[in-house]
């Protein structure tokens, strides 16, 4: 199948930083793609340019088979990580200009969208929180039929209990003859929905892999981030933090390990406590190897 988004040689520089040096990578029709690197890897970067929003300093992006231009704005949905409506508007305002630009915006998806997160019409921007900005655009973005979705960090500001039904939008809203990358942190929530995962590191591509290719690798299960993948974001983890000083990241990670292991603690408690009057013991000692492992991911982070 040919591919609908391509990127050759992708190279941006300010002065004498890359943002984005050499990137190289197609994705093909009817692919989720998880767009992952730490902060200052050229994630947003790569979008902007992929939207047309930025010149690149050298290589192309294709789209659809066009270069970067007028055709592809047509044809790309593009969220951007940051409110980019004008905030004295209103969520009817904002329906109503997109479906003034965009031949493919579908307003009636788009007002049934915000009804369910009980984002009224008459709601202006800047009396809703971050959390609701950002769905608002996400429900506007996810409403055109477009043929790329990029969406940059959509679950960035939205609180856990949104998350799932905005996963949900995003899958149940874009077609098999389109393509959707977005990018995160938050792995431990996407990984179970993602085709491809193409992971970014000091503006390179580090690997583009199936993420059933990965999980076949490390013997994982659909749904979990396991040994492979941990390896790999623990390379992102150790470069955020020398990078960047920030422990967000680490604190995520140890998060995501505690999740792993509450769930083997789960299951082995379901399975032995009617037979082994020792599994409350058992579950003691799996509490303890969850915040052992949480201890060595943080001391990688900051010694390795």
């Amino acid at each position: 199948m040919d591919a609908i988004y391509e990127v050759h040689g992708l190279t941006k520089r300010y002065g004498r930083t890359a943002a984005l040096n050499g990137v190289d990578f197609a994705v093909t029709p009817g692919k989720l793609v998880g767009l992952l690197g730490p902060n200052g890897s050229g994630k947003t970067t790569l979008m902007k340019i992929s939207a047309g929003l930025l010149q690149p300093t050298a290589g192309s992006v294709i789209i659809d088979k066009v270069p970067v231009g007028v055709f592809t704005k047509a044809v790309t949905s593009y969220l951007p990580d940051r409110m980019a409506l004008p905030t004295e508007f209103t969520a009817d305002d904002a329906v109503s200009l997109y479906a003034d630009f965009f031949t493919d915006f579908d307003k009636v998806k788009a007002n049934a969208m915000l009804a369910d997160l009980h984002i009224g019409g008459r709601d202006k921007i800047d009396s809703m929180s971050k959390g609701t900005q950002e769905k608002m655009q996400l429900c506007l973005t996810m409403s055109r039929a477009a043929r790329l979705y990029l969406l940059d960090e959509p679950l960035g500001g939205v609180d856990p209990a949104a998350r799932d039904y905005i996963l949900s939008t995003i899958l149940h809203n874009y077609s098999e003859d389109a393509a959707l990358m977005l990018s995160t942190h938050l792995i431990g929530d996407i990984e179970k929905v993602l085709d491809e995962v193409i992971l970014l590191q000091d503006g390179k591509v580090l690997r583009q892999v199936a993420v059933d290719e990965l999980r076949e690798e490390t013997g994982g299960e659909r749904g979990r981030l396991l040994p492979g993948g941990l390896q790999m974001l623990t390379k992102l983890l150790r470069y955020e933090f020398k990078s960047t000083g920030r422990v967000v990241l680490p604190i995520a990670a140890g998060v995501l390990v505690l999740n792993i292991f509450t769930n083997i603690l789960s299951h082995f408690v379901q399975n032995t406590s009617d037979r082994l009057p020792l599994a409350g013991v058992a579950m003691a000692l799996l509490a303890l190897a969850s915040a052992v492992s949480l201890l060595v991911v943080l001391a990688i982070c900051f010694f390795y």
